[in-house]
């Protein structure tokens, strides 16, 4: 069970539910934890969307990017 603090429907999750998450997706499980999360380590902001169980992952330096990239939307500041 994942304990997440939530903003925006955004969940914010420990590196340890993130790796959850993921694991379930390479069983073939995603559909088990479906939603939007961040997770933060150090400076970076990672970002999951696995509203459909696929289980996207991305990096950012900025939580504002993280979440413009979870809800698709455009910034000068997102990486390529």
């Amino acid at each position: 069970m994942l304990y997440a603090r939530t903003k925006n429907g955004v969940k914010y999750i420990s590196a340890s539910d993130a790796e959850t998450i993921i694991k379930l997706y390479e069983e073939d499980k995603g559909y088990l934890c479906e939603g939007l999360f961040i997770v933060r380590s150090g400076d970076t902001f990672t970002a999951i969307d696995n509203l459909d169980g696929e289980c996207w992952t991305e990096d950012f330096k900025t939580e504002k990017d993280a979440l413009s990239w979870l809800f698709n939307i455009e910034t000068d500041n997102q990486e390529e």
